[in-house]
């Protein structure tokens, strides 16, 4: 596997500050993925979790994924 670009590096890293003020507010419960963002092809970073929102009885799953600004372009919204 090559090193991770600058831009790969840079997605994890958000994806971790992310998750650490998550943690820290409590939100998020569990993990699905490792605790560690794996950089993907395009250069994003992947997290898989479970979080439970203030007030709610209910456990939710929760994904994120952060990607590099170069692929904002391919990224549309409806």
């Amino acid at each position: 596997m090559a090193p991770a670009s600058r831009e790969e590096k840079a997605c994890g890293a958000v994806l971790q500050a992310l998750l650490g003020r998550l943690l820290q507010q409590g939100l998020l419960v569990d993990e699905m993925s490792p605790s560690r963002p794996r950089p993907r092809e395009t250069g994003s970073a992947t997290w898989l979790g479970l979080c439970k929102p203030p007030g709610s009885p209910y456990v939710r799953r929760i994904d994120f994924k952060v990607y590099p600004a170069r692929c904002a372009e391919r990224l549309t919204c409806c």
